[in-house]
């Protein structure tokens, strides 16, 4: 029944790992996302994408899971949630797209 749902799972991800938008800001600070031990196990791959509302001070304020599966995608939140930009007059909205792979 597991390698049912992680093969159903892996299959939605594909579908939406197609097209990413980049970021207008510089990143300043970067923090790989740990790599999940039940995905690991599971040798689950693939691309979370999110939409980030960064601060003008370079902050993420707030983060929008826009694909990928939900195991990898808390690890990503969780990353991203680190990250600092380069300061701007505004807040401003960017996405990313970060790539998960056991054999790396």
């Amino acid at each position: 029944m597991f390698r049912i749902v992680v093969m159903v799972a892996f299959s939605a991800l594909l579908l939406v790992s197609a097209a990413v938008g980049e970021s207008n800001r510089a990143l300043k600070v970067k923090v790989a996302p740990q790599y999940p031990e039940i995905a690991r196990t599971a040798r689950l791959r693939g691309s979370v994408r999110l939409q980030l509302l960064v601060t003008a001070e370079g902050r993420v304020k707030d983060v929008t899971v826009l694909g990928g599966n939900a195991v990898l995608a808390k690890a990503a939140e969780d990353a991203v949630r680190k990250w600092r930009f380069e300061p701007a007059k505004d807040e401003s909205t960017e996405q990313v797209k970060l790539d998960f792979d056991p054999d790396k």
